[in-house]
């Protein structure tokens, strides 16, 4: 869990870099995890960049946030301990989706699936960044879980539920928002550290 969050304050501070479209979930993702686990990822399978897509179907307090990612651009980057699946919306100020599992050993794990808090080991974490004049606002999760349905280099699906809410706000549960829905990743930039893609892909 530590690991994890380390890795997400790394990517909270990278997420602003203003790289190209073709580039920023990958890049940034890549740094963090490069950086904590001391190898360097596989190459990319950038292949299909231009097909690379997202479908966000998912409530937030009742409103669909979707439509901030129209035209996003994803990314996932493994290891056995952890995976980081990242979201960019396209725009001057993009919005950014950021989701974490980490367990002992994820390729072990069909489907993969975690909580915050998880008294068992298997993490879950989400955070919602959005770019405010020359600062950033991020909501994180809170009571939430998220199981990983599928992972490929064509397809990945991800199922959420929880609460989301500003970190001020961690002891005011009546503060977080409920969110809920399905994140879809089309042909994700895809890398692995450490292990083949085989090992967790389902």
């Amino acid at each position: 869990m530590q690991r994890l969050l380390i890795l997400f304050s790394v990517l909270l501070v990278c997420s602003g870099c203003g790289e190209k479209k073709s580039e920023p979930s990958a890049m940034t993702a890549e740094r963090a995890v490069e950086a904590l686990s001391g190898k360097e990822p596989d190459a990319r399978n950038s292949d299909n960049i231009e097909r690379n897509n997202v479908d966000i179907d998912v409530l937030l307090d009742g409103e669909n946030i979707g439509a901030r990612f129209k035209d996003g651009f994803g990314s996932i980057v493994a290891n056995r301990d952890e995976i980081v699946i990242t979201v960019n919306a396209t725009g001057e100020r993009p919005d950014n989706l950021l989701i974490g599992f980490s367990a002992t050993d994820l390729t072990t794990m069909r489907p993969i699936h975690g909580k915050t808090n998880a008294g068992d080991g298997k993490v879950f974490t989400l955070s919602l960044m959005k770019i405010i004049g020359d600062g950033m606002e991020a909501m994180m999760s809170f009571d939430a879980e998220g199981t990983i349905v599928s992972m490929s280099n064509t397809k990945t699906v991800i199922k959420v539920t929880g609460h989301l809410g500003y970190p001020a706000d961690a002891e005011n549960p009546e503060k977080w928002k409920k969110f809920h829905g399905t994140i879809t990743l089309h042909y994700p930039v895809f890398q692995t550290v450490g292990i083949a893609k085989d090992d967790v892909i389902y």
